[in-house]
This record gives C-alpha cells, structure tokens and sequence, in this order.
C-alpha cells in the first residue's frame, strides 16, 4: 500500500479522530484540522498527526496545508456549513487532492436543497468525491443517539470511520454511500 497524506477536517472530533488513528495504524501521514487542535489523549497514535488549530471561518488560509495531500476527508462535527464545503472543496481540487470525502449523518442536512447542491458541486469537480450518510453513529463516551432512527441502523464510529479512511484511498469509491454501504466498507478486513 502507498503511504498518502489525508487531510482530516474536523480530526479531533468524533469520527474525525477516529479516521486519523485508523490512518496512523495504516501508516499514512495524516493532518487533522479543527477548533480545537489537538486532542487531549494520551495514546502513541496522537503523536504521529498534525494537528493545526484552524476555524471554519478562516478556512481561505488552509490551503497551505491541503497542498500535497492525496485526499480531504470532512467530518460532520467540522460542522462546515453547505456553501463552505464546496468552496472548501474547490481549494482541495487547486491543491491537486484526488478524492475528497464528505461524512455527514443522513438526517444533519440544513436543507435537502443546499445537501443536494453541494453534494452535486463535489460530484462534478476533477478529484473522485465520496459522501457517507451513516444513519446514527455511536461509540466510546458518545452514547447512541436514536431520535428517530432504529437500534438496527446505528453503526459504532470505527466502521464509520474505516469506510470513510477506504473512501480517501480507494479510487473505485465514489458517489453517494448509505448506511448499509458504509457498514461493508468499514470491514477492517478488506482495506487495501
């Protein structure tokens, strides 16, 4: 496996901190960029990410680190509004990124309007774009929030969080994935 550098929005959060240990373990260089930088863990993965303090308003000045990188993997607790996720991905395509993957819970649209918008400016642009849609997401000190959703369709973080490291390195994972899908590609198993 080629060693590749993914940028991770929204790294030290939730599915965001997962992707970038799950990285780590495979041996790509990783960067996370989020409010909060670093996390506060105390495990051997945490030293081999970057972590940049950076906010969503500010994010004109990310190009910087986008540069080089191999794939942009936006998590939801990034909490990037639609307008600046597709001219977030707009910088990710001048940086020369070759997959760019957006991981946003089925029901945390704005609007299907805007959802549909951005996902369509992705789809259209020169890298290949990924989008998960996990129905619920649950996982070590984030109980299982099942508003509306049944136990059966909650996926546990790591599996979200492999489909989403797959999606950044596999070229033949495009386009709009479900929750059953996501589930297949979080096999830990099957990474390339």
């Amino acid at each position: 496996m080629k060693i590749e550098k993914i940028v991770v929005i929204g790294g030290s959060g939730f599915v965001g901190r997962e992707v970038c240990r799950l990285g780590r373990a495979l041996g790509h260089e990783m960067l996370s960029i989020s409010p909060d930088g670093r996390p506060a863990l105390d495990e051997p993965w945490v030293e081999g990410v970057g972590w940049v303090i950076g906010e969503a308003a500010g994010f004109e000045s990310w190009q910087q680190w986008l540069e080089g990188c191999y794939s942009v993997v936006v998590c939801e607790e990034a909490e990037l509004e639609g307008q600046l996720v597709a001219l977030l991905g707009a910088a990710a395509e001048r940086a020369g990124a070759r997959k760019f993957v957006l991981v946003s819970r089925a029901n945390a649209a704005a609007t299907l309007a805007q959802a549909a918008e951005v996902e369509s400016d992705l789809l259209a642009r020169a890298f290949t774009t990924t989008i998960l849609r996990p129905a619920a997401i649950f996982g070590e000190g984030h109980p299982l929030d099942v508003l509306g959703q049944e136990l059966t369709r909650a996926l546990p973080v790591e599996r979200v969080a492999m489909a989403a490291l797959r999606a950044a390195l596999e070229e033949a994972m495009q386009g709009i994935l479900d929750n059953d899908a996501i589930d297949d590609y979080g096999d830990a198993m099957m990474i390339q």
